[in-house]
Order: structure tokens, then C-alpha cells, then sequence
């Protein structure tokens, strides 16, 4: 589950944070700290249709699993009187999209942006970045993509995983990739697949160790809590059942998944 926080204050908006372009309020925690968040504004029809806020929270439960990092999850909510500290315009922005309990995630200051222009001995330094690209491999991440915004923080050495709207977009058809080994997730898009690619023949061999032994470990049954908070608070989901399934079914295929992933970058 996550935590559900009142917004007491409005400090700024991050213009160039992407379509949803997110707001920074501060919070009370239930340790009485004070504490910012990154809030996105989804609309009624990308929650309702597109499950964003669903696919947000899922996809931050499994990465956890996975130990990647990700600036810590809430559910942050807009009252009354917050709303009335607001501008006239962002108010009926928030008004229009009815954005009264949204996704956020803890602003982490220092952090920058993971751009294009990430120079390769950074990279060389980083850990788990065959993590990462196994990561949107199994969840389908279509957004973590080689441009301005590539959805990943850096802060001290470390990556931190951000907007995961574009996760879980999975059906019954998925579960035959496996089998066949055409692998039809647009993993040339990911932005470290140029970095894994470049490697020797000897380097690749040893990509995804950890993340196989993390899928092998993989408790599928982590996301109920989340499921239920979802159900909850009336958030729609993609289909759990098929979720599970093919989660589960990539488990037990673990050897399939990582022959498949080291395949496709040779």
C-alpha cells in the first residue's frame, strides 16, 4: 500500500516535466515531517482509460522487487483549502481534469535529469543498468526512450526510476514471445540499449545475472495490497488476472527471458 498525504503548500511546476507537466507541493508525513512531492496532473480520461495512475503504482511495486530505486510513492490528495491557496489557473486546470488524489513521488533535490548527453565513462560507472533494461523489458516500458526525457533521475551514482504510465500494456499474445523467441517488445528504442550493445562479447555474457536471480525470487503477490488500495480508492486497473499470469509465467521461464534479452543484444 501507499501512503495517502494532504498537500498543505504549492511550491512550483515543472514546465518542462512532460505532458502532465507535475507540480511540487509539500506534505506532512505521518511522522509529522515535512516533506515535497512531484505530483502529476492526469486527466479524468488517462486515469480512467489509459489507467495511469494504476500502471504508475504496479509498475513502482515490481521495481521494487527488483531493487531498483524510485523516489519514494504517495498518493498525494488536493482539499478544499489547499486548492484555494492555488492560482485561478491551476485551479480549474485541476478542476477540469477532476486531479483531486493523484500519483506522486518524493522530490529528491540535486537529483538531474538522465539526458541523451550522458557521457560513457558516467555510464561505465553506473550499477545495475542491465537491471534497468531487463526491468522495461519485462514490463513493457515503451517511455523509457533515448530523448529529452528518458524518465530516470541521477543522484549520487545512482539511477532512480520515474513515470511508468507507459508500463503493463500486456495481453495473452505476450506470453507467446517467450516461446517463439521474437521478441516483440521496441527494446532498440530503451535508452541504454545503444550502451549494452556496444560492449564485448565477453561483458554481455555476464548482463543480467542479478536480475535473473531477482525474477527467479519474483513474489508476484507483492502487488495485491496495491491492487486492493487501487480497488479502494476507485482507481481502474489493467486486467490483474493476465498480470499475474504472465508474471508469473516469466518466472518460471527465467532462463527463456535472460537467453532471450542477452540474444537481442548481439
Amino acid at each position: 500500500m501507499l501512503p495517502i498525504y494532504d498537500a498543505i503548500a504549492f511550491e512550483s511546476r515543472i514546465m518542462k516535466g512532460g505532458r502532465t507537466r507535475p507540480i511540487i507541493v509539500t506534505v506532512r508525513d505521518e511522522e509529522g515531517k515535512l516533506k515535497q512531492y512531484v505530483v502529476k496532473l492526469y486527466s479524468e480520461v488517462e486515469v480512467q482509460n489509459n489507467l495511469s495512475i494504476a500502471r504508475d503504482v504496479l509498475t513502482v511495486a515490481l521495481a521494487d522487487e527488483f531493487e531498483l530505486l524510485s523516489p519514494s510513492p504517495a498518493y498525494i490528495r488536493f482539499n478544499k483549502g489547499f486548492l484555494q491557496t492555488l492560482s485561478k489557473d491551476l485551479q480549474e486546470e485541476i478542476k477540469q481534469k477532476k486531479a483531486y488524489l493523484n500519483f506522486g513521488c518524493e522530490f529528491l533535490p540535486g537529483a538531474n535529469n538522465f539526458g541523451e548527453n550522458i557521457a560513457k565513462n558516467t555510464l561505465e560507472g553506473l550499477m545495475g543498468i542491465d537491471t534497468v533494461f531487463a526491468f522495461d523489458n519485462l514490463v513493457r516500458n515503451f517511455d523509457r526512450r533515448f530523448t529529452e526525457k528518458t524518465n530516470l533521475l541521477l543522484l549520487n551514482h545512482d539511477i532512480y526510476l520515474i513515470d511508468h504510465e507507459y508500463c503493463l500494456i500486456i495481453d495473452l499474445e505476450h506470453f507467446k514471445d517467450l516461446e517463439t523467441q521474437n521478441w516483440t517488445y521496441l527494446y532498440k528504442n530503451h535508452v541504454f540499449y545503444p550502451f549494452l550493445l556496444g560492449h564485448s562479447k565477453q561483458t554481455k555474457s555476464e548482463y543480467f545475472n542479478d536480475f535473473e536471480e531477482l525474477l527467479k525470487r519474483l513474489n508476484v503477490n507483492k502487488i495485491n495490497s496495491y491492487v486492493a488500495q487501487l480497488e479502494e480508492l476507485n482507481f481502474p486497473m489493467p486486467d490483474i488476472e493476465i498480470l499475474k499470469l504472465y508474471l508469473q509465467h516469466t518466472k518460471q521461464n527465467s532462463y527463456k527471458f535472460v537467453t532471450l534479452l542477452k540474444g537481442i543484444l548481439q
